[in-house]
């Protein structure tokens, strides 16, 4: 990985702010966090989550109360994420396919208490509301990954990047052609 120092601020027009899908406390404004995290970059030569846990530890930090400190409760939202990369690690090998695949997808379910469960695969493919529902997830993805292209796309006009801009061009396209495929079969 490039270590490029850019100036964090190059290119900024307005405050930061925290996005639409952080559902943190934002006890902290993102303006503020951001400040810390120069901070923590300047200290350490670079910005990683054990150095953001580390410096957040402080009841003085600035991120201190963007974070869960009952370790009780952060036990519980560690084994959910340690439950949701289990099923989402188990692998089978299908016939003719040359690498594994997922054994198990997410889905919308009215039964669980996060409104989604995970299904097997096989299910899935012979379920049409369950493939719907996939198709549906699958194309949330593609949406999010177009934003994220969106993302660097206004980063490289704004750094007057070409060469990079016609890069990033070659991937929304392709995901504009996956996005057509999910839609119309």
């Amino acid at each position: 990985m490039s270590k490029a120092k850019a100036t964090p601020q190059e290119n900024v027009v307005g405050l930061y702010a925290w996005h639409k899908h952080y559902h943190g406390p934002k006890k902290v404004t993102a303006e503020n966090a951001r400040k810390e995290l120069e901070r923590i970059q300047e200290k350490k030569g670079a910005i990683c989550a054990e150095y953001i846990i580390e410096a957040a530890k402080s009841k003085n930090s600035v991120l201190h109360p963007e974070f869960e400190w009952d370790n009780n409760k952060a036990a519980n939202t560690y084994r959910r994420q340690q439950a949701q990369m289990l099923i989402r690690c188990i692998v089978v090998n299908v016939e003719n396919v040359e690498e594994p695949v997922r054994a198990y997808a997410l889905v919308s379910s009215e039964t669980t208490p996060t409104d989604t469960e995970y299904v097997d695969v096989q299910t899935i493919i012979r379920d049409e509301d369950l493939f719907a529902d996939a198709m549906a997830r699958l194309l949330e993805e593609v949406h999010s990954a177009k934003h994220s292209v969106d993302e660097l796309v206004n980063i490289a006009k704004a750094a007057k990047a070409r060469k990079k801009l016609a890069h990033i061009g070659r991937i929304s396209k392709a995901l504009a052609n996956a996005e057509h495929e999910i839609v119309n079969p």
